[in-house]
């Protein structure tokens, strides 16, 4: 929402009264309220006194709570007739908030409908408004990839995030799981100096926010790949530095290692520019001049990435052999 500026005085002073402040209190803080003007710094000097008529005090330590309460009982009138919502715990949670942010819960677009109607219908009457380019819609959990079309008028369109980004949660588990799994076959020898979360999250992040934004769905053959690519590469380095060398040799480990990195690394690399050039290229037909920086700083920051990564290995190894 619109939030902080867009308190309405008068209904503040009616609704402190309905949860039963004392008089006193409410007089004192329509006092603080009231005859409110405000001057701007400009370049000659200063302006013209402005008046200003709603909103919380910038500041004020009683802001917060007098929001909170304000926001409060916007949301009960929101929800009060509305069924939809989701089961937690036993319970039905419709939405979650902190501050000025919220994010409604719903089983099903037209549940989501009905409380995105009822939100726009009792915000309206407190004089809030939905901020719509800051509001997207998120689906989790789902067999298709279906675009939302959740609004309330003709006025507010939704954008949405779609459930690419369920992906990107389940890959950040595997890395979890693969990486206990890795941190037990090294036992502790050189597991402190490679770890999962590295090039593959990036490129997946990057894949998925161009996709996200302009509403790619399907692009989960990008992104598994770059999981299983990345898997197989700690694989093979394991084998190669823990099971083929029983004789500890510094030098093999740096043959193998020189062998193995250029090898799984172009692969990584490959795969990530074909999907950003598949994805710009879908978007916008051709590259032009920014795109084509913007895929050389992608480049730039792999190969960085890619060279520290050989820097710690031979870190590794000259500390072991020394």
């Amino acid at each position: 929402m619109k939030a902080f500026d867009r308190v309405n005085w008068k209904k503040l002073m009616e609704i402190l009264k309905k949860i039963g402040v004392d008089w006193k209190d409410r007089r004192l803080i329509k006092n603080l309220y009231l005859n409110q003007e405000a001057i701007v710094r400009v370049a000659d000097g200063m302006s013209e006194p402005a008046v200003i008529g709603r909103g919380v005090r910038q500041g004020c330590l009683l802001s917060p709570l007098l929001f909170s309460i304000y926001a409060e009982m916007v949301m009960i009138e929101a929800m009060e007739d509305v069924s939809a919502g989701i089961k937690v715990g036993g319970e039905l949670l419709k939405d979650v908030r902190f501050a000025d942010d919220q994010a409604m819960a719903a089983s099903s677009e037209e549940d989501l409908q009905k409380l995105m109607d009822s939100l726009v219908k009792s915000s309206e009457k407190f004089d809030m408004k939905i901020n719509v380019k800051k509001t997207r819609t998120m689906e989790t959990a789902v067999s298709k990839f279906e675009k939302l079309a959740v609004s309330t008028d003709d006025k507010l369109g939704l954008k949405y995030l779609v459930s690419i980004l369920l992906y990107i949660y389940l890959c950040s588990k595997l890395y979890e799981y693969l990486d206990i799994i890795f941190v037990v076959l090294m036992r502790g020898t050189i597991s402190r100096h490679f770890r999962v979360h590295h090039l593959s999250t990036l490129i997946v992040t990057w894949i998925s926010i161009y996709s996200i934004e302009h509403h790619l769905i399907n692009l989960s053959w990008l992104i598994i790949p770059t999981i299983l690519l990345n898997t197989f590469h700690h694989i093979i380095l394991y084998l190669y530095l823990s099971l083929t060398d029983k004789t500890m040799n510094g030098i093999n480990y740096k043959l193998k290692l020189g062998q193995l990195l250029p090898i799984t690394g172009s692969l990584q690399l490959v795969m990530s520019l074909i999907s950003s050039i598949y994805i710009i290229n879908h978007l916008h037909g051709q590259l032009n001049y920014n795109q084509i920086l913007s895929q050389l700083f992608v480049l730039i920051m792999f190969m960085t990435y890619s060279w520290l990564h050989y820097q710690d290995v031979k870190l590794f190894i000259k500390q072991k052999h020394t």
